[in-house]
């Protein structure tokens, strides 16, 4: 519905035969684009049966916006630390060197080897889609300075074999001024979209495909980020970028956003273990999943590096609450803030939060201050709860917001 309180056909799709259930969730893309003076009052979504069988929706519909390249969040991709460290990350198919895992840098992905025919498992950097960690897979790139590029490519795999195929979705985002869906990235950074332009199989058979991924346009950038939506395996051997039919690939730094897939790390003591990403991602968990957990019993910093002097005027914590499962919101957290990382100042005076939106099993907590603090650094300490020793704190998100 717009301002004249008109309803109009933004987008639609046939889904098919699907089944709504926890453990099967159905997810469909329903593209639409407005104009600078267009603005949404109401968003009404309208379910059309087959005259055959009935239509049943009795679930939670849940509608995730994806804006164009700007953190929701100041916090969001920012990087960040748990003490006592809680961080597991062990890639099953990675880069050799970590580096790129927390900041730019080079490796697999700008090695100059790549496989065009069959994949092979040493040459490629792999993401298992799960919905529940993350619903895109982000990779963002520095090329140094502003320059023209004419043409990005990324050679993958797809067919099926061992679960590796070609991603459901891929777009490129650039910008001179920041990097898109990162804590580099603001409300006034300027950033662009461009749809993959086309797939080209260059070798191997029908199940097991090399290939490339190509983004054709003609603009000036600074950093880029690549986001996917994969199908089971994503495998990437290569970001390569030109100018001109000139390749200037050995001037990419990349950055993972989304980290590849981690082997799964059992813990002697049930602690649920930190990929080091899943708290400023964006994603929240709305039921138990992957996700960051420790006992009551128990206290954990998390101290966020906005990487960037910020105003902050409100933070958040999102938390489960499964009394059932004995899992419940943390009695008490105190957020902090600091220019340097050193000298800190009490945000929220008495520390006390206040209940904001609830998203399935998931709760939001908000920490807030009446006025805006000037802040780099923030620490949200997690105090013990000695009423509740043996209950859990499950935490998937902490924000900052300016």
């Amino acid at each position: 519905m717009d301002n004249n309180y008109t309803w109009k056909l933004l987008s639609s799709t046939e889904i098919g035969e699907k089944n709504w259930r926890d453990e099967d969730w159905t997810s469909t893309l329903l593209p639409f684009s407005l104009l600078p003076s267009q603005k949404i009052l109401s968003l009404r979504v309208l379910f059309i049966s087959s005259i055959f069988l009935p239509l049943l929706t009795d679930e939670d519909l849940i509608i995730e916006q994806i804006p164009n390249g700007i953190a929701l969040q100041v916090s969001t991709g920012a990087p960040y630390h748990i003490s006592p460290s809680m961080f597991s990350y062990n890639p099953q198919y990675g880069d050799t060197i970590n580096e790129t895992f927390s900041n730019f840098n080079r490796g697999l992905l700008t090695d100059r080897q790549w496989s065009n025919d069959e994949w092979q498992s040493t040459m490629s950097i792999g993401w298992l889609d799960n919905s529940y960690s993350h619903s895109y897979i982000r990779i963002a790139l520095d090329f140094g300075n502003i320059i023209h590029v004419d043409q990005i490519l990324v050679r993958s795999h797809g067919g099926s074999y061992e679960g590796v195929n070609w991603p459901n979705i891929v777009r490129l985002l650039i910008s001179t001024d920041c990097v898109p869906f990162s804590a580099y990235s603001s409300s006034d950074c300027t950033v662009k979209s461009y749809p993959c332009t086309d797939r080209i199989i260059t070798g191997g058979t029908d199940m097991n495909q090399g290939g490339i991924l190509s983004f054709t346009f003609s603009n000036s950038l600074r950093w880029a980020t690549l986001e996917f939506q994969s199908n089971a395996w994503l495998m990437i051997d290569e970001i390569q970028a030109f100018v001109n039919g000139r390749e200037i690939s050995n001037l990419i730094n990349y950055y993972f956003l989304t980290p590849s897939t981690s082997k799964i790390i059992s813990s002697s003591d049930g602690t649920y273990f930190d990929d080091g990403v899943r708290l400023t991602d964006g994603v929240i968990a709305g039921m138990m999943g992957p996700i960051t957990g420790w006992l009551k019993s128990e206290s954990h910093t998390i101290t966020i590096d906005l990487l960037m002097n910020r105003n902050i005027r409100e933070t958040s914590v999102w938390t489960l609450i499964k009394p059932d499962w004995a899992i419940s919101p943390p009695r008490l957290v105190v957020v902090s803030t600091s220019l340097d990382g050193i000298t800190w100042i009490l945000f929220s005076e008495h520390g006390q939060m206040q209940i904001g939106e609830r998203m399935l099993d998931a709760q939001r907590l908000f920490i807030t201050n009446n006025n805006t603090s000037l802040a780099r650094y923030i620490k949200f300490d997690f105090v013990t709860d000695q009423l509740f020793p043996g209950w859990w704190t499950m935490v998937s998100e902490v924000t900052a917001t300016d």
